[in-house]
């Protein structure tokens, strides 16, 4: 078995594609979340702020700064900073100008 991110153009999700093996593909927020819950035995429920860049949402759309309610390899997302545009799409995550120049036109007055 091969746990994966959610997102479709990761390397990891071709890469465990790719090995005949049966797949779990894990929200990338709530999968650091998860991770230390484990580390601590915690089942929860228990609150998470992940704010690491981006991860391929539920409603496949880009999230990026979730808070989590987490329990038991289940989540919900009861909030996240404000989206908008993300100028380059994935090239964003990489050529991090991108977003941070669409917030600074946000926040112009």
């Amino acid at each position: 078995m091969i746990v994966h991110d959610r997102h479709p153009r990761y390397l990891s999700t071709s890469y465990a594609q790719q090995r005949n093996l049966p797949l779990i593909n894990v929200q990338h927020h709530h999968a650091h979340i998860a991770a230390v819950m484990a580390e601590w035995g915690e089942a929860g429920p228990m609150l998470g702020w992940a704010c690491d860049g981006t991860g391929y949402g539920d409603d496949h759309t880009v999230w990026g700064c979730e808070l989590l309610l987490c329990e038991r390899g289940e989540f919900q997302r009861l909030g996240h900073l404000a989206t908008f545009p993300l100028v380059g799409g994935d090239r964003a995550a990489k050529q991090t100008w991108r977003p941070a120049r669409r917030a600074a036109l946000c926040t112009r007055s």
